[in-house]
């Protein structure tokens, strides 16, 4: 649709229901969403990029869709009573719009991506390029576009796209790192070496390089602090940033909540994936999230049907544990 006549039919359907509300009408900068109600300056906005792509009832409904919303009110939200308001107004569509012009530009991209991954394989450093394979945590996919700080992703099992934060986003080829994992590695290093100078302290404000634990309210742990974040906003509380003893496991937690805490920094274990395992061989639990997840023992003998599991005399007297064979672990 011809975008002065889109002006002149919103600019008309707002006179037509809510002149007395001194709402106003303009195009705005949006790619993906096809309208909105901005309460605070009282101005209904749609994509130029939609109405270009779309026809005079598309149009008509996204108007009546966003008036809807000046008629009932910001606390109505998309809920019965916005949606009473829009069936009132001759508004038939849902909660949300497609956009067409946005779905064929993301077709492309992803299309143009797909074409590269052959020629993408051997990439290990610089920007990521459309058509890397990359991973997110464990989770693997197609490097699609950068989009300011974030990345869009295309999951090959569900053909979908996903949006992941560019410094959480690591090459499949290459170290395999992403930039927080090697900045997280930069200040674990540097924290290692103050703890030859840290490490002995026992009063004062707890440093960089020190061995911590957390206050009682939380599940226990220890680990080294590495960093200390300031506050985003005035008055707030300060972060500290901790890796935790032998798992490597990065924890984020206020700085007020930690104290000291005995003994020195257990960096992360070698962990041996699908070695073999015999009595009395060192081991680790590994299972992220359980109170377990870092737990390091001594194997004693096999145990459970069928010997499904191994019967572990835990370190430092803590007791026995029985666990699944496939949650443990050898340590080099």
């Amino acid at each position: 649709m011809d975008l002065t006549a889109a002006r002149t039919l919103a600019e008309t359907l707002i006179e037509k229901h809510i002149s007395h509300k001194g709402y106003t009408f303009e195009f705005d900068r949006a790619q993906q969403r096809l309208g909105a109600c901005h309460y605070r300056t009282k101005t209904i906005t749609m994509s130029p990029a939609f109405v270009e792509s779309a026809d005079e009832y598309a149009v008509e409904q996204v108007v009546l869709h966003e008036i809807a919303h000046v008629v009932a009110g910001s606390a109505a939200k998309h809920g019965p009573v916005w949606k009473s308001v829009a069936a009132s107004l001759g508004y038939k569509g849902g909660t949300t719009g497609h956009n067409p012009a946005h779905a064929a530009k993301r077709d492309e991209a992803v299309a143009k991506a797909l074409s590269q991954v052959e020629a993408m394989q051997d990439r290990t450093e610089g920007e990521f390029l459309a058509g890397e394979r990359v991973r997110i945590g464990s989770h693997e996919g197609i490097f699609i576009e950068k989009k300011n700080t974030r990345a869009h992703i295309w999951d090959q099992r569900s053909e979908r796209l996903f949006a992941a934060r560019l410094v959480e986003l690591a090459r499949v080829n290459g170290d395999g790192k992403s930039a927080k994992e090697t900045e997280r590695d930069a200040l674990l290093k540097k924290a290692i070496a103050a703890s030859k100078r840290t490490g002995l302290r026992t009063d004062g404000a707890i440093l960089v390089g020190e061995h911590v634990r957390p206050a009682e309210l939380y599940k226990q742990f220890t680990g080294l602090l590495i960093e200390v974040q300031p506050s985003k906003r005035r008055g707030g509380d300060k972060t500290a940033v901790i890796i935790r003893d032998v798992t490597g496991e990065g924890i984020r937690m206020p700085y007020k909540h930690i104290f000291r805490a005995p003994g020195a920094f257990q960096p992360k274990v070698d962990v041996q994936v699908g070695a073999t395992i015999e009595p009395d061989d060192k081991v680790i639990i590994v299972k992220p999230r359980s109170k377990y997840n870092g737990v390091t023992g001594t194997i004693e003998r096999e145990a459970g049907e069928a010997g499904q599991s191994w019967r572990i005399r835990l370190d430092n007297n803590a007791g026995i544990l029985t666990a699944p064979k496939s949650l443990v672990r050898k340590v080099a």
